[in-house]
This record gives structure tokens, sequence and C-alpha cells, in this order.
């Protein structure tokens, strides 16, 4: 029987993905690229304000991949170390949830096989 290297590919490619991830929001938040007002600018505005439709596109997309970021809504006014520990946590948790679906698609090959 051959060992699979699936698992531990999914695991690396999460882990990769994650803090790649990490390193574009803290880029977005150190230098706003998007421009983004301060929340004093946004309460002056006479109308309704909105984000850039690729900014809210990242949000969802990093929230859907990393489903265990849901818990930075607990740390909004926490220090930085306090939210960069929950990104750490939620790409260590998404690689091992990665790992399992490697185990997973190997033991379905595996059943499928026999």
């Amino acid at each position: 029987m051959i060992k699979s290297n699936l698992p531990r590919r999914l695991a690396i490619a999460g882990l990769i993905i994650g803090f790649s991830l990490m390193a574009m929001w803290w880029y977005i938040n150190t230098y706003n690229p998007f421009h983004l007002p301060t929340a004093e600018q946004v309460q002056a505005m006479t109308m309704n304000y909105s984000p850039p439709p690729l900014y809210t596109f990242l949000e969802n997309f990093v929230l859907t991949l990393l489903p265990v970021l849901w818990f930075s809504v607990f740390t909004i006014h926490a220090p930085a170390l306090v939210n960069y520990t929950i990104w750490v946590f939620a790409v260590l948790f998404d690689a091992g949830i990665l790992y399992c679906v490697g185990l997973l698609v190997n033991a379905i090959k595996a059943r499928v096989k026999n």
C-alpha cells in the first residue's frame, strides 16, 4: 500500500493560503490601499458609506476560507497581539481541516478501489 501525500499537501496549502491572507489583511490595515475613511470621517458624512466592492469581496472570501476568524468579533477593540493570535489560530485550524479533508479523500478512494 502506497501512503498518500494528499493530506500533508492540503495542510501545507492551507498554511500557505492562510498566512498569505493574513499578510494581505495586514497590508490593507497598514497601508489602506482602498482609501477607507476613519470612523470619525464616516460619522461626519451626511450620506451612507459603503466600502468598495473588492474590499467587501475580500472580507467575505477570508471569512469563508478561515471560519475561525468569526471569533475576531469578540476582539474588536483588543490589541493587535490578540487579533494576530486569532489569525494564527484560524490558519492552524484551517490547515487541520484541510488535512482531515485529505484523509477523507484517501478513505473514499480506498473504499471505491476495493
